[in-house]
């Protein structure tokens, strides 16, 4: 009984770790998609407003910063993953550009040492380039114990990636394409047999307790997956979204209703950095010591993503702010934005009164 214990506590430990290890991995990523999140709405409003035609050579050439960066995400990756697992970084790039090579990617009929492989797409996806660098670590450290100290410098880099490139394109390219098509199919599960709006709202009345508890992280694998292999998440960027306007509106109610000026300080630049996409001033200096305004949080951005998910608004781009709003224009798709505007002043008023309705300051306390 002890030892099933110890079988079943280890297992949990190792799927926790490796879940906090795609999270860790993930972080750095986040900076250059939101830049090209922010783009891509900009540019989407611009020509929704007939300013900037998409066949104009400015259109062009902006909207490269979005589809560069998507594009060339594995290597992104590789630089995170190789920090992560202790792989120079200049092999973990290598095998990324490697495998993005027009020779490699998505190239059909490809056929390695005889044998078949199948037509895989590495472009834009992380699964395969994270456990091909998970690779190269293991790879690494077996030449370096293996090779004597005289041939390391030449044949231990030569060996690790050679090793690693034939490891991912027999293995983990497949089978990191099948877990990618796997987590896909989860969500679409998830919506078809729960609903958009169930999923969303369930997602959005967490969001403030994910991000109180770091678990917020954890999502983003399941975030860039669907964004890579769908082209948008339907799920996850919404709840969140949402949830950071409600924190906003919070905010807003509280500083409106707050007399004493440092309190309302406080509560406008955490409701500044809310509307940034930034929740955890807001979450950790005035949440979880205001149970009335956390429960406003949870109770408009639930039913803000319950009419988001009614309404099938997607997330093109992770970008969790007010600004990153005209990111659901993206593919001139009117009905998405305006749908996300609705429901987003929805969560930015409800939050706003009933925090205003709510919070007590100082003279109320006497």
């Amino acid at each position: 009984m002890i030892a099933l214990h110890l079988k079943i506590t280890n297992s949990k430990e190792t799927v926790n770790n490796m879940l906090n290890m795609l999270a860790e991995v993930m972080a750095p990523v986040i900076l250059p998609m939101t830049v090209a999140g922010l783009v891509s709405g900009v540019l989407a409003l611009l020509n929704a407003l007939g300013m900037l035609a998409v066949e104009s050579n400015t259109y062009i050439i902006f909207d490269t910063i979005r589809s560069a960066v998507f594009y060339f995400f594995p290597i992104y990756i590789a630089i995170s993953s190789a920090k992560e697992f202790g792989v120079e970084q200049s092999l973990a790039i290598t095998l990324a550009v490697i495998l993005l090579s027009a020779n490699i990617n998505g190239v059909k009929n490809l056929t390695l040492f005889g044998i078949s492989l199948p037509e895989i797409t590495y472009s834009s996806t992380f699964i395969p380039i994270f456990l091909g660098v998970y690779c190269m670590h293991h790879c690494n450290r077996l030449f370096n114990k293996i090779i004597t100290k005289s041939l390391k410098g030449i044949l231990v880099p030569l060996l690790t990636i050679s090793t690693a490139l034939v490891g991912t394109l027999l293995i983990f390219g497949p089978l990191g394409s099948v877990i990618s098509e796997g987590l896909s199919i989860a969500c679409l599960w998830l919506m078809e047999e729960f609903g958009n709006a169930t999923v969303i709202c369930v997602y959005a009345l967490l969001h403030p307790f994910m991000v109180l508890t770091g678990c917020n992280s954890l999502v983003l694998p399941i975030i860039f997956n669907n964004m890579s292999t769908l082209g948008y998440d339907p799920m996850l960027i919404v709840g969140i979204t949402l949830s950071n306007i409600a924190i906003c509106g919070s905010m807003l109610g509280c500083f409106l209703k707050e007399k004493k000026l440092q309190k309302k300080q406080q509560y406008g630049s955490s409701g500044f950095s809310a509307a940034m996409g930034i929740p955890i001033p807001a979450i950790f200096n005035v949440l979880i010591h205001q149970k009335y305004t956390l429960l406003s949080v949870m109770f408009s951005g639930a039913a803000a993503g319950l009419l988001a998910g009614f309404l099938h608004v997607k997330g093109y781009v992770f970008v969790a702010s007010i600004p990153g709003l005209t990111t659901y224009l993206m593919g001139n798709d009117q009905y998405n934005f305006y749908s996300m505007l609705i429901a987003s002043g929805i969560a930015l008023l409800l939050s706003c009164m009933i925090a205003f309705a709510t919070h007590r300051t100082e003279i109320d306390k006497r």
